[in-house]
């Protein structure tokens, strides 16, 4: 572009001292001529590319905005609220601080900058719900029980500095990510001859049958904790050897499929 700019130049400055040097076919050049065919030249030349400029920029500025809705496509479903106020005695720990818990889930598998991004966004919304002095967003993934990321909105961005009535200047969100428990693709191949999806199933099974001999054992010993703990694991065996003998694995098959799921964020409802 610049190099075609210069020799326009150069031809109008040529033109405009000998016109026949530049419109050698015309009959009659004229130095108003020259100038007329440079600026038609010019317009060709220089009008799309400002045109094109425009375009650029506005694209660049929109840009932001289209990077921002792809992060609020990603939903979160609120599925617990607990609020969690302190005493307003001055010597309690918590110094009358008011707090909040909010348990939120999501369906898809996220990267670590989707996942702060949907806590920022969660905490923005979520503080508007209730005046706190702590809040705590606590990350899920759909169907399973255990969080794999929390976010708190604090003092400092620590929950144990809460204490009624401080400044929100001094509030800070600090996130972490226990990436033991963060749900990862899974690749669809075979294991022990199994498929990703009667694996998956397997692993269902199994962490509802141990919620189930949870459930009985505290029933029948509500009030002692060993005896719960050895009826529960007695429980515990005889399911799992079912659900072994039913799908024709071994034990440490099982095992694997438990840490396979729980690696991965595998629904366990």
């Amino acid at each position: 572009m610049e190099a075609i700019l210069v020799v326009l130049f150069i031809a109008l400055i040529m033109g405009l001292n000998r016109p026949a040097w530049v419109l050698f076919w015309d009959k009659n050049p004229t130095r108003s001529k020259v100038f007329v065919y440079w600026l038609i030249a010019s317009f060709f030349i220089i009008g799309p590319s400002i045109f094109t400029g425009t375009n650029n920029e506005n694209k660049a500025e929109n840009k932001p905005n289209i990077q921002k809705q792809v992060t609020d496509r990603i939903k979160y479903k609120l599925i617990r609220v607990k609020n969690i106020d302190a005493s307003p005695n001055p010597w309690s720990n918590y110094r009358g601080a008011r707090r909040t818990r909010y348990d939120i889930e999501v369906d898809k598998i996220l990267s670590d900058e989707e996942i702060k991004k949907v806590l920022n966004r969660a905490v923005r919304e979520l503080s508007e719900k209730r005046k706190v002095d702590a809040l705590a967003v606590i990350l899920y993934f759909k169907g399973n029980s255990h969080p794999f990321a929390q976010a708190y909105w604090a003092p400092y961005g620590d929950w144990g500095k809460a204490e009624s009535g401080m400044p929100k200047s001094v509030f800070r969100v600090s996130i972490s990510i226990t990436q033991q428990l963060k749900p990862k693709k899974s690749s669809n191949v075979k294991k022990f001859g199994l498929s990703l999806e009667k694996r998956k199933m397997i692993y269902r099974e199994i962490c509802q049958s141990q919620r189930r001999t949870r459930q009985i054992a505290t029933r029948k010993y509500p009030h002692d904790w060993n005896k719960q703990d050895d009826y529960m694991s007695d429980l515990d065996k005889k399911y799992e050897k079912q659900i072994c003998d039913k799908y024709n694995i071994t034990r440490d098959q099982k095992y694997s499929i438990l840490g396979e799921g729980a690696k991965n964020g595998w629904p366990d409802k």
